[in-house]
């Protein structure tokens, strides 16, 4: 007999039961789920009478960087005061601009003022006053615009010197005005204004639809294009200056035009007469152009109708010579008695022998309303006839 068969044999396993199983399973998932459920509750009432400190947010150090284009720029300017003044001031494109500056012991408006490199613009909407015996150095503030090549200042009206002025450039919304300042967004107005009245309406041209506007109130500098039809242009408009106006250049060019067109000759022109037929020893007058020799002068050929008057080159011409020592004299008459007798000698030339013309120069003054005849008169034996004369009157 061996020793293994000496040792008792092992006990039978005991049987697993699985409902048994099955049961504790459960009994232990239902007593968890107890448990949890308990845990929550407690926590929540914990958490409910419990003090609970803010939440702290989380912080990280930011630096701020001021760039070039948004840097203060404070610029001293000297406000213009025509439209028509220079371009000076602060360049610069942003939002707005504070304007300081010492005021005398008056009032004076501010407005702002762009140049575009060309010309200025004033914004009339936006004025601020000034009054010097109530603040020292006021500020106004104006709106501007974010556009490059421009160029800000004031514009300044009325009686006080406004000098030592700053400006000082803004970026982002304009505020309302200051109660020591104006500028920003103008005070609505009344609807109708009090003629004569002392307080100044700041409005834009689109505004002003009747009603007269005042010398003193137009600017200098007008364009020639806005007077009448617009045709009229800034060079042509200047050459009625005081210094060489247009009468003064018709003037001179009359003085220069020679014989006949000069201003002390306006009234100025020659007198044709006539005589067809013989001249004779005995007194006779020439008429007008084809008029045969008569006793008398009768009315005459011409009649002085102003004072002033001169007559001078007096000449005559005849068809036939006088021949020989024959002489056919030639007088301008005159008479003060409206025709009735010619006894003033004028003008006068005389032609001898086989000469045609004769001439006299003069001149002679005539008098105002005075008649005037050309008598012919020859010697005895004289042969010339068919004469014709003509005489210059001018003032």
């Amino acid at each position: 007999m061996s020793q293994h068969d000496l040792m008792p044999a092992p006990a039978a396993a005991p049987q697993e039961d699985p409902e048994l199983a099955e049961r504790v399973t459960r009994q232990s998932s239902i007593l968890l789920t107890i448990c949890l459920s308990a845990v929550v509750a407690a926590l929540a009432i914990v958490a409910r009478f419990t003090p609970q400190a803010p939440a702290r947010p989380l912080i990280f150090p930011v630096e701020r960087q001021v760039s070039e284009e948004h840097a203060p720029l404070a610029v001293s300017i000297t406000p213009i005061t025509a439209v028509g003044d220079a371009a000076s001031g602060m360049q610069f494109s942003g939002d707005g601009y504070d304007v300081a500056c010492t005021v005398s012991a008056a009032t004076a408006t501010l407005y702002p003022a762009v140049h575009n490199g060309t010309a200025w613009s004033v914004l009339w909407q936006f004025p601020c006053a000034l009054d010097g015996a109530v603040l020292t150095k006021p500020t106004c503030i104006f709106p501007a615009r974010r556009e490059s090549g421009n160029t800000w200042n004031v514009f300044k009206t009325g009686a006080a010197t406004v000098n030592a002025c700053t400006a000082v450039q803004r970026f982002g919304p304009i505020p309302a005005a200051r109660p020591s300042a104006g500028g920003g967004a103008p005070a609505a107005h009344a609807a109708t204004h009090e003629n004569g009245g002392a307080d100044e309406v700041a409005l834009d041209a689109s505004q002003i639809t009747g009603g007269t506007l005042a010398e003193a109130r137009l600017p200098t500098g007008i364009d020639a294009a806005k007077v009448a039809d617009g045709t009229v242009t800034n060079a042509e408009f200047q050459r009625l200056d005081a210094t060489s106006s247009i009468q003064t250049q018709l003037d001179s060019k009359l003085a220069t035009g020679g014989a006949g067109t000069a201003v002390t000759d306006v009234f100025a022109g020659f007198v044709f007469t006539a005589g067809v037929g013989s001249i004779t020893a005995g007194v006779q007058y020439m008429g007008g152009p084809g008029a045969n020799l008569a006793g008398s002068g009768g009315s005459g050929v011409f009649t002085a109708p102003i004072s002033g008057l001169v007559a001078g080159n007096l000449g005559c011409e005849v068809d036939t010579a006088p021949g020989g020592a024959e002489t056919a004299t030639f007088t301008l008459m005159e008479s003060a008695d409206h025709g009735a007798s010619y006894n003033a000698t004028i003008l006068t030339c005389t032609m001898t022998g086989a000469t045609q013309t004769c001439a006299d120069g003069g001149p002679v003054g005539l008098n105002q309303l005075a008649r005037y005849a050309v008598r012919a008169q020859g010697s005895a034996g004289t042969a010339a006839a068919n004469a014709t004369c003509s005489f210059r009157v001018s003032k």
